[in-house]
């Protein structure tokens, strides 16, 4: 899926498959005990148990590294998987040479020094590129099996369930696909470079990635736009100011999008945007109808 130099540090240390069976499951509720004193720190110290008790069975000492990784952690929660293999390989490594302050205190550093990096990167990935492609695959799908009733307000009584569901579907689909990627691939890659206080960041070529991310984003908005076209043309008169009102909210849409990341304002800001956009256009609809009725 996405080349780079963490499948070849794979071979030097691979991780067991039951201990990453069970530190992958764990990993989906890194979030599940947020708060606000330190973060997603319960949820790291739950996914890295079993590797802590595989490095330090003697109940006192597993207690002592559990303690010690309750400290105040945070990170985007689709990377780290990244942070809980290397962490893992460092507490094996710690446990084999007897462990120290010394020891605890690089593992430590690594834990804090990674969380922050992999956030910035995780974030542009996922929430600045990821989430809106998502939403763009939602209307792609809706357009191709010919729903066109979401564009303005229109009747959608009549459309199948399974249309109606297909969008949302191949969402979450899609997204859900990359995040247990990311998860899954980021604990093997994390433990075979375990103990560098770069690992999972030389791991893929980020901003590479980020830039197709971004790409991407941009053909598929643009081919919602084309089809919603054709669409219109099959239904409505190119000549007609229905047609014209009902094109302008995904041209729109797609100009207030790029406009707002340009500008480098927020996902909110972008919404908002397109909202404001949208139901500009369907006002201009109302008013021209009003007109022509009157």
């Amino acid at each position: 899926m996405m080349a780079g130099t963490g499948e070849k540090k794979e071979g030097g240390a691979k991780m067991d498959m039951s201990l990453r069976l069970s530190m992958f499951l764990r990993s989906l509720l890194v979030q599940a005990a947020w708060n606000y004193q330190r973060m997603q720190n319960i949820g790291f110290v739950f996914a890295l148990s079993p590797a802590l008790r595989r490095a330090w069975p003697d109940p006192e000492k597993f207690a002592a590294a559990a303690a010690r990784h309750a400290a105040t952690f945070n990170t985007q929660p689709y990377m780290a998987g990244f942070i809980l293999g290397n962490i893992a390989r460092m507490e094996e490594r710690a446990a084999a040479e007897g462990g120290g302050a010394a020891a605890e205190a690089r593992i430590m550093g690594v834990r804090q020094a990674l969380g922050s990096s992999l956030a910035s990167i995780g974030d542009r990935i996922f929430w600045g590129r990821l989430r809106p492609l998502t939403a763009e695959v939602c209307m792609l799908v809706w357009l191709a099996a010919g729903m066109t009733c979401w564009i303005v307000p229109g009747d959608c009584g009549g459309v199948p369930a399974w249309v109606l569901l297909s969008g949302p579907a191949a969402s979450v689909i899609f997204y859900s696909a990359v995040a247990l990627y990311m998860r899954w691939t980021g604990l093997a890659v994390g433990y075979a470079c375990g103990g560098s206080s770069s690992c999972g960041l030389d791991a893929f070529d980020w901003s590479g990635l980020i830039k197709r991310l971004s790409l991407a984003g941009l053909v598929v908005c643009a081919a919602c736009i084309a089809a919603a076209a054709v669409l219109l043309l099959r239904q409505e008169d190119p000549a007609s100011s229905g047609f014209w009102a009902r094109l302008a909210v995904p041209v729109l849409a797609f100009a207030a999008q790029r406009a707002a990341r340009r500008a480098g304002r927020s996902m909110l800001f972008t919404v908002s945007a397109v909202f404001a956009f949208s139901f500009a256009a369907w006002a201009a609809a109302g008013i021209i109808n009003w007109i022509r009725g009157a």
